[in-house]
C-alpha cells in the first residue's frame, strides 16, 4: 500500500511540472470562500500561524516568476514563520476577494494609483509570528517588505561645453512597501473569533535626467474580523466584517508646475452564512455579502485648478459564495466552489466650465450608472500521502475533456514535518537489517489521513 502511495505521489508531482503558470492553494479550488479556514489565513490573521505550524508549503508554476512559499516552525506556545512570494498583500476585503486572486497575483502589486510606470517590487517576503497565550487567546504579527528598483547611470556629453565635457545622467524608478498586521483570536464555549488590524505603506519615486519626475505614496489601513458561532452539532454560523481605508497622492513634476493628484478609497463588507460538517461528511459553507466600495480621485488639487474630481461607487447586493469539499477516498478530496454577484456601479464627475453668461465658472455634475453581474466557479482535488498534501485546481477545460491546456491550473504541496526533537535526546541506534533470505514482514496498514487544512484546531 505504501508503495502505491509513493507511485501516486510521483505521478502527481510530474503533473505539477506541467501545470499552468500560477500561485496555488486549496482555497482557489473553493472559489475564494473565506468561511472555509485555510493555511493562507496566516496572511490575513497572522495569529493563526499557531494552528498551521511545523510545515512547509510550496506553490508551483512553470514560470520563474510564479510561485509562493511559506515555512513555519513552533511548539505549543509560539510559532515563527517566513514567506516569499510575488504579491505581498494577498488580501483585499475579507469575504469577497477575487476567487482567482492566486492566478492574478503574478506581477507585483504596483502602487495601484494613477501611474502604471512605477517599478513593481520583485523581491517580497514576510516574517510571521503566532503565540498561544492561553486555551482561549492567541496573538500574532506579520511584517512584510518589498522593494523594486531600476535605474541607468550614464555619462553623456555636455552640448554647451567647449572643449567637450561630460555630465552625469541618472534615470531611476524605485518603489518600496512596508506591511504590518497585528492579530488576535479568542475562543470560548460555542464561539471563535479571529481579528486583525493591518497597516500598509507604499512609496515610489521616478527620476528623469537627475530631476524628480514623479513621486507617489499611499497608505492603507484595514480591519478584518471573522466569527464562528456554534448553533448545533456540526453547524456553525459564520460572520465576517471587513473595512479598508486607503489614501494616496501623486506629484507629477514633468510640466512647468508640479501637479498633485489624490486618491481616497473605502471598502466595506458584511457577510453571514452557515458552515456545516456532520460527522465525517462533506464540509460545506455558503454566505451572502453586502459590499460597498467608494473611490474619490482628484487629478489636480491646486487651488487655482478647476474642480474635476470623480467619485466612483460600487454596491454589491447580493453577493453569494458557496463551496464544499468531500473525501472520496482516505487519500483524496474533491472540492468545488462558485459565486455570483450583482453590482451597481455609479460614476459622479464634477466639471467646471466657463460658459455662463457673466463669464464666471459654473459647475456641472455628470452622473452615470450601470449594472454588472458576475458568475464563476472553480473545482479541484486534494491528495494526502501521510505527511504530504497536494492541492490542485483544475483547468476548466479539463472537465470538458478537451485537454487543450494542462489538466491542473494550480498545484500546491504541503509537507507536515511535526515538532522538532529535543537537542538533548540521545540518538537511537538502528537495528541491523534482516538477512536477505528472511521471511518478509507483512505490509503495515496505511496511516490515517492527515487532518484537512481547514480543521478548526485549538490554539
Amino acid at each position: 500500500m505504501q508503495r502505491s502511495f509513493f507511485f501516486r505521489a510521483v505521478a502527481l508531482t510530474a503533473i505539477a511540472l506541467i501545470a499552468t503558470s500560477a500561485q496555488a492553494d486549496r482555497r482557489t479550488s473553493l472559489a475564494g470562500n473565506d468561511l472555509l479556514e485555510d493555511g493562507d489565513d496566516v496572511f490575513l490573521f497572522p495569529q493563526t500561524l499557531q494552528r498551521y505550524q511545523n510545515r512547509m508549503t510550496l506553490d508551483f508554476g512553470p514560470a520563474s516568476g510564479a510561485g509562493n512559499g511559506i515555512f513555519s516552525l513552533g511548539n505549543d506556545n509560539m510559532t515563527f514563520g517566513a514567506a516569499i512570494h510575488r504579491d505581498p498583500s494577498q488580501q483585499g476585503t475579507i469575504g469577497w476577494q477575487d476567487r482567482n486572486r492566486e492566478l492574478l497575483s503574478l506581477g507585483g502589486f504596483g502602487l495601484q494609483l494613477t501611474d502604471s510606470a512605477f517599478q513593481a517590487p520583485l523581491e517580497n517576503f514576510d516574517i510571521l509570528f503566532g503565540m498561544r497565550l492561553s486555551d482561549a487567546l492567541a496573538i500574532g504579527a506579520r511584517i512584510g517588505l518589498g522593494r523594486g528598483l531600476s535605474y541607468t547611470d550614464n555619462q553623456i556629453p555636455k552640448e554647451e561645453a567647449q572643449p567637450p565635457e561630460t555630465r552625469r545622467k541618472l534615470d531611476s524608478n524605485t518603489q518600496s512597501d512596508f506591511h504590518l498586521t497585528l492579530g488576535g483570536s479568542l475562543k470560548s464555549d460555542g464561539m471563535k473569533l479571529d481579528g486583525s488590524l493591518a497597516i500598509k505603506a507604499l512609496s515610489g519615486t521616478k527620476l528623469v535626467d537627475n530631476d524628480s519626475a514623479r513621486d507617489a505614496s499611499t497608505t492603507v489601513i484595514g480591519i478584518a474580523t471573522r466569527a464562528f458561532i456554534n448553533m448545533s452539532e456540526g453547524v456553525d454560523l459564520g460572520a465576517m466584517l471587513g473595512l479598508n481605508f486607503a489614501t494616496g497622492w501623486v506629484i507629477d513634476s514633468t510640466g512647468e508646475d508640479p501637479v498633485t493628484s489624490t486618491n481616497n478609497g473605502l471598502d466595506f463588507l458584511l457577510g453571514v452564512g452557515p458552515k456545516v460538517q456532520i460527522d465525517n461528511g462533506p464540509l460545506v459553507a455558503a454566505y451572502a455579502v453586502l459590499k460597498y466600495t467608494s473611490v474619490t480621485a482628484d487629478p489636480d488639487t491646486h487651488a487655482d485648478a478647476n474642480d474635476d474630481s470623480t467619485i466612483r461607487t460600487k454596491v454589491v447586493l447580493p453577493g453569494i459564495r458557496m463551496a464544499g469539499e468531500y473525501r472520496l477516498k482516505p487519500w483524496m478530496v474533491a472540492r468545488a466552489g462558485m459565486d455570483y454577484s450583482f453590482a451597481t456601479n455609479t460614476t459622479d464627475t464634477f466639471v467646471t466650465s466657463n460658459w455662463s453668461a457673466d463669464g464666471t465658472p459654473r459647475g456641472l455634475n455628470n452622473l452615470s450608472q450601470d449594472n454588472e453581474a458576475d458568475f464563476g466557479w472553480n473545482a479541484g482535488l486534494g491528495f494526502n500521502f501521510g505527511k504530504l498534501n497536494l492541492d490542485a485546481t483544475l483547468n476548466h477545460g479539463s472537465l470538458y475533456f478537451l485537454w487543450q491546456n494542462a489538466p491542473f491550473a494550480l498545484i500546491s504541496a504541503t509537507y507536515n514535518f511535526g515538532k522538532a526533537s529535543g537537542g538533548g535526546r540521545a540518538r537511537v541506534r538502528r537495528a541491523a537489517p534482516a538477512p536477505m533470505m528472511a521471511e518478509p514482514e507483512p505490509e503495515p496498514k496505511p496511516a490515517e489521513p492527515a487532518p484537512s487544512q481547514n480543521d478548526d484546531d485549538d490554539f
